[in-house]
């Protein structure tokens, strides 16, 4: 190995420490380890407790960190669903990709919710993330939207937009303890209620 690339390896190591302290935080709440510890952390990063006060001041800048990383590895389940064929199909379409976004997302958006609720960025991340999911259901269920009287479109809107957000499904998996194939049933029954559907399983 040249001395240039010996250089180069040591300048981004603490790039690839750093990475690897959020990824193994991100890790420890996918396995169901709602508040990781620094030494599980670090343990499981393959670095030292000190190092990983290295790469962050504390705690909350890690979860920090945590969130922009999550939202680089869930990013494909952000994209939108087809909004093509039948009502069901699209109803079925956009529960599935709700199903897996949510049960993707839950344990790192938890962590967030406790450690940084008051947090200017995430703030304005959970609002910028609303406002991609409803603009969603818009596009999804537009035909059904654009029957009714100009009136009535914001209120279907916002009710499809509950039916299919985050808060029910939370509600449903942690308030009532149902499984995420229970709260996509009850999702799918919700948005064909609203959009005078009849339900079928």
């Amino acid at each position: 190995m040249t001395e240039a690339a010996r250089v180069d390896g040591r300048r981004q190591r603490p790039a690839r420490n750093r990475l690897a302290v959020v990824d193994a935080i991100l890790d420890l709440l996918d396995e169901g380890v709602s508040e990781p510890t620094v030494e599980q952390i670090a343990e499981r990063a393959g670095v030292s407790v000190r190092s990983v006060f290295r790469y962050f001041d504390d705690l909350d800048a890690l979860a920090m960190a945590a969130v922009e990383r999550q939202i680089e590895r869930t990013y494909h389940l952000w994209l939108p669903p087809s909004a093509d064929g039948p009502l069901e199909q699209r109803v079925d379409a956009l529960v599935a990709q709700r199903h897996r976004l949510f049960e993707a997302i839950a344990p790192v958006r938890r962590h967030a919710l406790r450690r940084l609720p008051a947090r200017a960025p995430i703030r304005a991340g959970l609002a910028q993330a609303g406002r991609t999911l409803r603009a969603q259901v818009a596009d999804q269920f537009r035909p059904e939207i654009e029957r009714v009287a100009p009136a009535d479109r914001d209120v279907l809107l916002d009710a499809l937009d509950a039916a299919a957000g985050w808060p029910t499904w939370e509600h449903l998996r942690t308030t009532l303890d149902r499984s995420a194939a229970r709260a996509a049933e009850v999702t799918r029954h919700l948005l064909l209620a609203l959009l005078g559907a009849p339900s079928s399983s």
